[in-house]
């Protein structure tokens, strides 16, 4: 089969969605399918810049959550136009969209050449509206609704990365369940694994030898809960002394100068270490230096963590996971048994369980981790259960 997966985000954005849909479209190729993406880097740059960057300077002077619906309308009709052309000349066999709005771009591409569209929904609309830019009750924040709900209504099937997202979308849209799939988040499981590791990893990224290696993977926004990983820093200090080092993935975003503060405020600067954005196929070498890894996600205005491809990936290298128990983080850790779960917004518990484990053999349960991310997150699996679906509304 030949199969569009699109996008809204830049195709080299850090973050979730852009991992799952690189990791898809990996595992329809290993299995044979023709692959190719579209996202907001195929629209040609000159058109992102008076288009888009450029409107949303000036409408940004007058309104902010103008500013933001611009942002996706823009990406609406332009993906719309490049997937009408892609269809035209190389005819396709289904769009697999990662958004609302490039679900919603494919609607013409489905009505003329009757073309599946299967919706991968990552997260609920919230998401969007998680910020301080869109007013309650305003038009836009009704107009963002209805996108979403008509995003439901146009996609031939939905598929859901948590139990928790199916049932808001059932709940919210009358939307039958039949029409939902659940597909935790997956990974390829032949580049995440346990590998070697050799001084020279050490040194380039500028890890320490000898020491505990925290990491924790997450981009300094709010709903990732970041600031709770800072706050049990003084805390773990306090219990073990200066033998650990928590590394952060990221060194800028809305959290970042808090973070820095509380790490400066309780002079933690030797048990901190930030990294800049590091790409996607460089993690797998993080994890295997890290001894833990933390996922302190929280529930922050009503959005909560998917099943974090973070966790599943620490997960497959064997490093033992302490993650937040909220969201779809609780659908793929049994505590105790593959990870562990503590309370959101808690840097205590956060450090009695990093104290708990550091030290502890931790052979059983990253055995069991490890089996868990084989048998029920493979992308070849995932992949072949697109294609089933992908041939059955075919069928229909």
């Amino acid at each position: 089969m030949k199969i569009l997966l699109v996008s809204a985000l830049k195709e080299n954005e850090v973050g979730g969605v852009i991992s799952h849909m690189k990791s898809l479209g990996n595992g329809l190729e290993k299995i044979g399918h023709d692959v190719e993406y579209v996202t907001l880097s195929s629209i040609p740059r000159i058109l992102q810049i008076t288009g888009l960057y450029l409107p949303k300077i000036i409408i940004g002077k007058f309104s902010l959550q103008m500013r933001d619906a611009w942002h996706f309308l823009f990406i609406k009709y332009s993906i719309e136009r490049i997937l009408l052309c892609k269809q035209f000349i190389k005819k396709y066999d289904a769009i697999i969209a990662q958004d609302v709005f490039v679900c919603m771009s494919s609607k013409m591409t489905k009505s003329i050449f009757r073309i599946p569209i299967l919706f991968t929904v990552h997260s609920y609309i919230s998401d969007v509206l998680a910020g301080d830019h869109i007013k309650k009750e305003s038009f836009v924040e009704k107009w963002f609704i209805s996108v979403d709900e008509k995003s439901y209504n146009l996609a031939d099937k939905i598929i859901t990365v948590d139990t928790r997202i199916k049932d808001h979308i059932c709940n919210e849209y009358n939307i039958s369940s039949d029409k939902i799939s659940v597909a935790i988040n997956f990974l390829d499981t032949e580049d995440f694994k346990k590998i070697e590791i050799d001084s020279d990893l050490f040194e380039k990224y500028n890890m320490p030898i000898g020491k505990k290696i925290i990491l924790c993977p997450r981009r300094l926004v709010p709903k990732n809960g970041v600031i709770y990983a800072a706050k049990s820093l003084k805390l773990i200090r306090d219990k073990i002394g200066e033998k650990f080092v928590m590394v952060f993935t990221g060194n800028k975003g809305p959290i970042a100068a808090e973070i820095k503060r509380i790490i400066g405020k309780d002079k933690l600067q030797g048990n901190a270490i930030f990294i800049e954005s590091v790409k996607h196929d460089q993690m797998k070498y993080l994890y295997n230096l890290s001894d833990l890894v933390i996922i302190p996600s929280i529930n922050y205005k009503g959005l909560e963590e998917a099943t974090s491809i973070s966790a599943l990936e620490a997960m497959a290298c064997c490093v033992p996971v302490i993650a937040s128990n909220i969201g779809g983080l609780k659908e793929i850790i049994e505590d105790g048994e593959n990870g562990y779960l503590i309370p959101e917004k808690d840097p205590e518990k956060i450090a009695n369980k990093v104290c708990e484990i550091l030290f502890t053999d931790q052979s059983y349960l990253i055995s069991n981790a490890r089996k868990y991310v084989e048998n029920n997150c493979s992308n070849v699996q995932r992949a072949r259960d697109y294609i089933q679906l992908i041939e059955t509304i075919r069928k229909n």
